[in-house]
């Protein structure tokens, strides 16, 4: 056997619990069940750290049975721990032994949001002077961009409220989910600072994801409400730069 076949062997022994290479090695299977356990756990450390409330709100048993479970269905393939749990949302909402808690999933969602926004690139300082200096046609052309540290996010669940709910070591607060609506959320991070959460109006989340789909500024000054937004959006660190569309030229921050 190759050097490259034996390892990817052994990371298939490892990952997902493939032992016909077992036999081959010094230590035989005692030698990679131990190596297994210390993989998963860390793994389900790691998982915890990203997703602390979801965790919290399960339980430590319930919440490593999740883990545990996720993992030897979607065994890693990076070694990088910050790609782990990214679809651990969507297995959680498959699972019928939480059907009685909807909200799980959403919650999920938003720490993965948090999570990625923690680890995204700062940007660039925007030079709005020189969206003023360009010419009309060229003005109607840009399109605004969000932070690279930002996401969005609406759930039919006070997705949020949980969030805050259940920051504290002490015992979380209580959220009651038969009266709180629904919430939208813009996850954002500024400077070096840790992300927050920023609750939005509807209208407000409508326009922001006009603005992440690639809408024209042309496009948003026919919204007049739209428009008289924008200032604020700039203001609040919402929006954060621009670029010139296709017909307009190159892009300018």
């Amino acid at each position: 056997m190759q050097l490259a076949e034996l390892q990817q062997a052994v990371l298939a022994a490892v990952l997902d619990g493939d032992e016909r290479i077992a036999d081959e090695l010094q230590g035989g299977r005692g030698g990679l069940e131990i190596q297994r356990a210390s993989v998963q756990g860390i793994q389900q450390r790691a998982l915890g750290e990203i997703y602390p409330v979801l965790a919290r709100l399960l339980g430590k048993p319930s919440f490593a049975v999740l883990t545990r479970e996720y993992l030897r269905e979607h065994p890693a393939r990076s070694p990088d721990l910050h790609e782990l749990g990214a679809d651990l949302a969507i297995y959680v909402q498959e699972q019928t032994w939480l059907v009685d808690w909807p909200y799980l999933a959403d919650v999920a969602r938003l720490e993965w949001c948090w999570h990625r926004v923690f680890h995204e690139a700062e940007d660039r300082p925007c030079n709005w002077r020189r969206l003023q200096a360009l010419e009309p046609d060229q003005q109607a052309a840009c399109r605004l961009h969000l932070p690279q540290a930002s996401r969005l996010l609406a759930s039919n669940f006070p997705i949020a409220d949980i969030w805050h709910a259940n920051q504290s070591l002490a015992e979380p607060c209580h959220v009651d989910l038969d009266q709180a609506a629904g919430q939208s959320v813009l996850v954002l991070r500024r400077g070096a600072s840790w992300p927050c959460l920023e609750s939005l109006a509807a209208e407000d989340f409508a326009r922001l994801r006009r603005i992440a789909a690639g809408a024209s500024l042309s496009e948003l000054n026919g919204d007049p409400d739209a428009a008289q937004a924008l200032p604020r959006f700039v203001e609040a660190g919402w929006v954060c730069g621009f670029s010139l569309g296709p017909e307009a030229g190159s892009p300018a921050r």
